[in-house]
C-alpha cells in the first residue's frame, strides 16, 4: 500500500505547481506520475476527501488500510489485530467482559444468554498523535519516492502507536513483580496476575537491554528463550516486542482481552512557506503558548514540510488485570 505517500507527493506536487501559477488537478497530477491506483482514489468519493489547498484527510476506511501497513512484527500492529475494536468516536459504548462473551448451545425452548455488561458504559473519545515530516522539493517531484514517503509515514505511526501503549498500560508505582533469579517464575506470576481467558495470548513489551538479557539466557538445556532475540519474538508462545519506551531491566505484560484500541483518520497538511520550529520534542501548549527553539524556512531551504496528524482512541475495558511488569530484571546465565 503506497496510497498515503504517492497522494502526499501529489499534494506536494499541486502546492508546487500552485506556487508557480499553474493551477492543476489532483488526480490528473497523480495519473501522470503513473500512479494510477492513487488517481482513482483521488477521483472516487469518499476515498480521500480534501480539505483547503493545502490539506486532505483520509478518511476512516482508507486509513485502516493504511494503519494495516504496520507490520505485526511490531506492538502497535500486533494489538490492533487482536484486541477489540471500539465503534465511531464520540458513541458510546457497552463494555462486556470478554468471559461472558461467549455463545450457548441451545435447546429447544431454552433461553439466550445475554453477555454480561458493566454497569457504566463508556464514550468513545478522540486522542491525536502528530508529526512534521521535512521533505525536499526533490522528493516531493520524484516519481519513485511514494514508498520512501509512506515508510516514514508508517514508521511514524507505529512508533506513536507504541509509545502511547507503553505510557498509558504500565502500571504506576505501586504496580510491578521484582524479578527474582528464575525468570520462568517470574513470567508465570506475570500471566497469572493477567487472568488470561485463553482466547488471546498475553504480549509481552520489553525494554531493549531486557530483551538482550532474554536472547542471550541459558540454562543446563540451552536457551531459555530459543525463539526470543534482541529485538523481540517469541516467549512461551507469547509474541514479544522491544520498545525503548519503557524503563531499563523492564518486561510489561499486557492482556489484549482488556483493552480496545481505534484509530480514526489520518489528517495530512503540506506547506512550503511557513517557518518551521525545530524542536523534535516540544513543550508549549496553547495554555502557555510556544517553546523556544530554532526556526528554519521551508522555502529557503527548497523544502516542503508534510504534517501528519492521525485520531486514535486506546480505553481501558476493565480496571483490573490488564497489565502488569516485571522490574529490576538481572537474570543472568
Amino acid at each position: 500500500m503506497k496510497t498515503l505517500g504517492e497522494v502526499a507527493l501529489t499534494l506536494g506536487n499541486q502546492f508546487l505547481a500552485q506556487r508557480n501559477g499553474v493551477i492543476a488537478n489532483r488526480a490528473d497530477i497523480a495519473a501522470k506520475k503513473g500512479w494510477h491506483d492513487t488517481a482513482a482514489i483521488l477521483r472516487a468519493p469518499g476515498g480521500v476527501i480534501v480539505g483547503g489547498s493545502s490539506g486532505f484527510v483520509v478518511g476512516e476506511p482508507k486509513a485502516n488500510e493504511i494503519i494495516g501497513d504496520i507490520p505485526r512484527d511490531s506492538l502497535s500492529g500486533e494489538v490492533l489485530a487482536v484486541c477489540r475494536p471500539l465503534p465511531g468516536f464520540w458513541q458510546r459504548y457497552l463494555v462486556t467482559e470478554a468471559q461472558s462473551l461467549t455463545a450457548s448451545q441451545l435447546t429447544e425452548g431454552q433461553s439466550i444468554p445475554v453477555g454480561n455488561t458493566s454497569a457504566t458504559s463508556i464514550v468513545v473519545k478522540p486522542e491525536t498523535l502528530g508529526i512534521i515530516i521535512p521533505l525536499s522539493e526533490e522528493t516531493i517531484r520524484d516519481s519513485d519516492a511514494g514508498p520512501a514517503v509512506q515508510a516514514n509515514c508508517v514508521q511514524a505511526i507505529q512508533r506513536g502507536l507504541d509509545a502511547v501503549l507503553c505510557t498509558f498500560l504500565t502500571p504506576g508505582s505501586a504496580g510491578g513483580i521484582a524479578a527474582t533469579s528464575k525468570p520462568t517464575d517470574d513470567l508465570r506470576k506475570l500471566f497469572t496476575t493477567l487472568d488470561v481467558t485463553g482466547v488471546f495470548k498475553p504480549i509481552l513489551v520489553a525494554s531493549p537491554d531486557a530483551a538482550v538479557t532474554m536472547a542471550c539466557l541459558r540454562d543446563g538445556g540451552g536457551y531459555v528463550f530459543p525463539e526470543c532475540g534482541p529485538s523481540g519474538g517469541y516467549a512461551m508462545t507469547c509474541p514479544v516486542f522491544t520498545n525503548d519506551q519503557l524503563v531499563a531491566e523492564t518486561i510489561l505484560g499486557i492482556n489484549p482481552e482488556a483493552i480496545a484500541l481505534k484509530v480514526g483518520s489520518i489528517d495530512v497538511a503540506i506547506s512550503s512557506e511557513a517557518p518551521l520550529r525545530l524542536d523534535s520534542a516540544p513543550t508549549g501548549d496553547a495554555s502557555r503558548g510556544l517553546a523556544d527553539g530554532a526556526m528554519a524556512s521551508m522555502f529557503q531551504n527548497f523544502a516542503v514540510a508534510l504534517r501528519l496528524t492521525v485520531a486514535y482512541s486506546l480505553m481501558i475495558l476493565r480496571d483490573e488485570h490488564v497489565s502488569e511488569q516485571i522490574t529490576s530484571i538481572g537474570w543472568t546465565n
